[in-house]
């Protein structure tokens, strides 16, 4: 009989070369498990275009970001002009 243990991998931090093994692998299940694959693809797409969305309302609401200095231009972080 097969055991059931599961592992939970939802607080691994990918960083460095294992992270990149992580990808990888993920890679690998989402080609071979098509189901998988649509529901990496659907969680993707639905988290870029709320992305898109978020930054384009909060654009439009709020006007330029407050570190901008409001004038066209090059702008940076640091207002050393005033």
């Amino acid at each position: 009989m097969r055991s059931m243990d599961e592992i939970n991998m939802a607080h691994i931090r990918v960083a460095g070369f294992g992270g990149l093994g992580m990808v990888v692998v993920t890679a690998v299940v989402a080609f071979v498990i098509p189901l998988v694959g649509l529901s990496l693809l659907a969680g993707a797409v639905t988290g870029t275009s709320l992305a898109m969305w978020l930054i384009v309302r909060r654009a439009r609401h709020n006007g330029p970001l407050l570190s901008s200095g409001a004038r066209p231009g090059a702008n940076t972080t640091l207002r050393i002009d005033d």
